[in-house]
């Protein structure tokens, strides 16, 4: 697995380079729970997991990682079912990134995911990253996800726990 991944990504970054794309590479392992959900929820078992390693794709910003997913896509079939876009659709605790899973050198499948270095600090620290880095930018960003909380838990003329619950619903879909 580990020269698969090392062959993917010397492809991907030769391919960045012809268009001036910077691409940084990191691995990490998949967590001893995910592997564990995936082999209970979908009665698997342990030999049959394969992607215990996750390859990070990092870049500088975010057009740079629709380019490299193009440029990934081209190079090694994605799997079909297998791709997420936590970019246009973030998670709600900011959490963004691409997600795919492409069938690489020797028929592997790699999982990756590709974000920006913003993106990835954000996903390791969660808020404290906006308390590390105090750039205008991050600051602005931290007060208004801090006043979106405080408007979701600011109180309502709800009538009672089942108003409460649909409207909070509501806003966590917006």
């Amino acid at each position: 697995m580990e020269k698969a991944i090392n062959s993917l990504c010397a492809g991907l970054k030769q391919e960045c380079a012809k268009s001036g794309i910077p691409v940084v590479f990191s691995k990490e392992e998949k967590a001893v729970y995910s592997t564990e959900e995936k082999i209970v929820k979908f009665k698997k078992t342990f030999q049959e997991v394969r992607d215990f390693i996750i390859l990070n794709i990092l870049t500088n910003n975010t057009d740079d990682c629709y380019l490299i997913l193009g440029k990934l896509h081209s190079l090694y079939k994605p799997v079909p079912k297998k791709f997420k876009d936590f970019i246009a659709l973030p998670e709600y605790n900011l959490y963004k990134a691409l997600h795919t899973t492409v069938i690489g050198p020797k028929g592997v499948p790699i999982k990756c995911y590709i974000s920006t270095f913003e993106m990835h600090e954000i996903a390791e620290y969660g808020v404290i990253y906006f308390f590390r880095n105090k750039s205008a930018k991050s600051m602005s960003v931290l007060r208004e996800k801090t006043k979106w909380v405080q408007n979701l838990l600011r109180p309502r003329s709800a009538k009672g726990h089942k108003e409460f619950i649909k409207s909070l619903s509501s806003k966590l879909e917006q």
